[in-house]
């Protein structure tokens, strides 16, 4: 481990860890992972107006979860895969918001209580791959998370790498790594 950085590792919310219980007795053979945009607070410079929840689903699942969802989640809002309009006019507008996308395969997983999340390589990721759902922590704001995170935890570059390079992103990635820790990267 980098000397002074610690392992990224998050609190797992009452709502999620709820809806996760619920989701893993509704479809327990289905892989899926949940989090929360507020876990990117302590990261940003600005705070966002719009914190929403992810759930993350295997492919041709996406439906079905987002219909359970939407029919035993009262408290909150559920949008599938949701348009650049849809998430500007609505998404977080209402308050408690749930967006429910496919899981991408070989995504960087990990498990925390027995909640199923993502790591924080997959996040930095789909912070960029995802740029018109998390279209508040763009630019100058993305500079900020990846410098946050270079410089307080451990980042593993091979999980980043492989995972980025999957989703066809790895140039962005590494461009902002090296933003944030003023040296090349080379893997």
């Amino acid at each position: 481990m980098e000397e002074g950085k610690r392992t990224w590792k998050t609190e797992i919310l009452p709502d999620l860890e709820k809806i996760n219980a619920d989701l893993k007795k509704k479809y327990p053979y289905t892989k899926f992972c949940i989090w929360s945009t507020q876990w990117l607070l302590d990261l940003t410079h600005h705070m966002p107006v719009k914190n929403f929840m992810l759930v993350d689903t295997e492919r041709e699942t996406e439906e079905s979860v987002f219909h359970y969802l939407q029919d035993t989640q009262n408290d909150y809002s559920v949008y599938l895969k949701p348009s650049r309009s849809e998430i500007d006019r609505y998404l977080g507008s209402e308050g408690n918001s749930i967006v429910v996308r496919p899981l991408i395969s070989q995504s960087p997983l990990m498990k925390i209580e027995g909640v199923q999340i993502p790591k924080l390589e997959k996040i930095m990721v789909d912070l960029i791959a995802d740029d018109d759902l998390f279209t508040a922590y763009q630019g100058k704001e993305l500079q900020t998370i990846f410098k946050n995170i270079s410089d307080a935890y451990t980042i593993n570059r091979s999980t980043l790498h492989r995972y980025s390079q999957r989703r066809n992103k790895w140039d962005k990635v590494k461009s902002y790594l090296e933003d944030a820790s003023n040296e090349a990267i080379d893997i």
